[in-house]
């Protein structure tokens, strides 16, 4: 609903051949994700958005101080589509 919304309000394409996604190409089988693609540049650039709810994934409560050091092991700065903006809301 999340990747609906967003290719319709804010301009984005649902990208639904996972081939072009440059993330997030090892999830679980039972895991639900979709991709949305913002051009930009007179569609010479992009970013993508991707939506995942993998039930494989640890949930539950966690401290701060954890959460914050498991946002900081994901980050790949030499790969900008997997920086963590620690999730704004507001997309």
């Amino acid at each position: 609903q999340a990747a609906n919304f967003s290719a319709k309000y804010f301009g984005g394409e649902i990208i639904e051949d996972r081939d072009q996604w440059l993330t997030h190409k090892s999830l679980a089988p039972s895991a639900v994700a979709a991709a949305v693609r913002f051009h930009y540049n007179q569609r010479q650039a992009f970013h993508d958005v991707y939506f995942v709810n993998d039930p494989t994934k640890p949930s539950g409560p966690m401290s701060v101080a954890n959460y914050i050091n498991y946002l900081h092991n994901l980050h790949r700065f030499d790969l900008q589509e997997t920086w963590d903006w620690y999730q704004d809301w507001h997309l």
